[in-house]
């Protein structure tokens, strides 16, 4: 009977050109058991890893400014400075400097009490901004 085939965790993050970091938050998130990122993972789990991270384009791939969770950008809210007004980008192609963020209110939260939209807009985010994220969150 044939070895399997050992896919390590740092191999399959070079052979998909990801940051091994971000496949060790995937695994962690779905409490998927391994060591470290020399830690070998079943077939199952390698298949899904690169279900998950394989893009033809790796453009669609973005980091929430709040958890660094790593995903599509159907999994975030966008939101763009235009101009200096900051506001919740619907279709993903307003003009302006935009940043991801989780559809979660522990995500919101975070942005809120750290002020992050203030520092990286260089403006003044107003509380109507999180309060429309947060509708948007319940809908």
């Amino acid at each position: 009977m044939p070895k399997p085939i050992k896919h390590r965790v740092y191999e399959i993050a070079k052979e998909l050109s990801v940051n091994t970091e971000d496949i060790i938050d995937f695994l962690n998130e779905r409490k998927i058991n391994f060591r470290n990122r020399f830690s070998a993972v079943d077939a199952e789990t390698y298949e899904l890893i690169k279900s998950i991270f394989n893009y033809g384009n790796l453009s669609e791939l973005q980091r929430c400014i709040a958890c660094k969770k790593v995903a599509t950008q159907s999994e975030f809210f966008r939101i763009v400075k235009s101009g200096n007004k900051i506001i919740v980008d619907e279709s993903g192609k307003a003009q302006g400097r935009g940043v991801y963020l989780c559809k979660s209110f522990k995500c919101v939260d975070i942005i809120d009490e750290r002020r992050i939209l203030d520092d990286i807009f260089k403006i003044q985010v107003s509380n109507e901004l999180y309060y429309t994220l947060k509708e948007k969150i319940r809908m």
